[in-house]
């Protein structure tokens, strides 16, 4: 797994790395590989390619930052990986995820850490990487970029010009550079079933409709899409 480490005490980060660095070797000598491990103790180099980690452990103690409040940068940015964050005298980060309602979407790893924690935190993590939910790229006119799965795709409908304004299932628009067919093929090609053309001008989500006419569906936001005759026939018997 590639993994990547947050934390501004210079001595914990130090302290995770060389666990984590036990474990990989351990790994290694079992199964013929290890794991990649990044730190970082700067925001901003955090958030520079974040795609490219299966597990992030975050914690904060000398910033305005907390592990959280990371952890939901990372979300909103689509990063759909295993967050881990580590609990310690100063942040419970249990309940502080809990209050917000997000406490399924972490993983907890207490402070200070041990051994037989952490080998399990990275063995639970292994099977979530092993079954990743498909996830396409969503890159907007500002340059801002989501993986977005199947479940984030609410619709997407052109705007003209080569612009799509896709509907996002947390109440976002986002509008990229791309055709509907374009679009399609790359969700067909990683395996979202549930995305389907209904024109040339329209895709959509159909475990998002709530409403379907001979020749229109009402999505779950209420925007009523048309849907072209030969689309309805192919794509939505």
């Amino acid at each position: 797994m590639h993994i990547a480490v947050y934390d501004d005490n210079i001595a914990d980060r130090k302290q995770t790395e060389r666990l984590l660095g036990r474990e990989s070797d351990r790994r290694k000598n079992e199964r013929g590989e290890g794991h990649y491990i990044d730190s970082f103790g700067n925001i901003e180099a955090l958030m520079h390619v974040p795609e490219r980690y299966d597990l992030f452990l975050l914690d904060t103690s000398c910033q305005p930052e907390t592990g959280l409040d990371i952890g939901e940068m990372l979300r909103k940015r689509g990063i759909r990986a295993s967050i881990a964050l580590l609990p310690n005298e100063r942040y419970d980060y249990r309940t502080m995820a809990e209050e917000q309602g997000c406490a399924d979407q972490y993983l907890y790893l207490n402070k200070p850490i041990r051994v037989s924690e952490l080998h399990d935190l990275l063995e639970q993590c292994e099977i979530l990487k092993g079954n990743p939910d498909p996830k396409v790229e969503l890159r907007d006119d500002k340059r801002n970029t989501i993986y977005a799965r199947e479940c984030d795709i609410v619709y997407a409908v052109s705007e003209g010009g080569g612009k799509l304004r896709v509907k996002l299932s947390d109440g976002r628009e986002m509008f990229v550079m791309e055709t509907i067919m374009n679009l399609y093929d790359q969700c067909d090609a990683v395996g979202m079933e549930q995305i389907r053309p209904i024109s040339l001008t329209a895709l959509i989500n159909i475990g998002e409709i709530t409403q379907r006419n001979p020749l229109s569906v009402v999505m779950s936001d209420g925007t009523l899409l048309r849907v072209s005759p030969v689309y309805h026939l192919r794509f939505l018997r």
